[in-house]
């Protein structure tokens, strides 16, 4: 047996996540517009995230794969659309003020519990967090 390569990527690769329904490879590459996605022909990924800061980690909602969840430094983003719009979900942009100031920040591990429906951060220094993940029929 012997390995195939899949893409090249940018940057080093923080993290993984494979959309079976699509054949899509998510790839958490830790540059600016970090998130990328390759379809296994060898060629250099699709940027997917061109507005968002570097991201450590990254998982689907097994449901929904369009809901994609990300991590880094200071927050956790959601996109309910494969990629093309991103929501973050821990500060407030552009103010300073913290939106959820007791979990999600400084995520470098970020996964999806199909179960509970539930998404966890393991954030640094300050522990463990969970927020209850969207509708995965309606998208929101």
């Amino acid at each position: 047996k012997t390995w195939t390569k899949l893409c090249i990527t940018d940057y080093a690769v923080r993290d993984l996540a494979y959309d079976e329904t699509n054949d899509l490879l998510y790839i958490a590459n830790g540059g600016i517009g970090s998130v990328v996605k390759a379809d296994g022909s060898q060629k250099r990924p699709d940027h997917i995230s061109d507005n968002t800061p570097g991201a450590e980690g990254i998982c689907l909602d097994p449901q929904n794969t369009n809901i994609i969840y990300m991590c880094g430094d200071d927050w956790v983003y959601r996109s309910l659309d494969a990629g093309k719009t991103w929501t973050n979900l821990c500060r407030l942009v552009g103010d300073g003020r913290d939106n959820c100031p007791d979990g999600g920040k400084t995520a470098g591990s970020i996964e999806f519990c199909e179960t509970t429906r539930e998404l966890f951060a393991a954030c640094g220094c300050r522990g463990i967090w969970k927020i209850k993940a969207c509708d995965a029929s309606k998208g929101k």
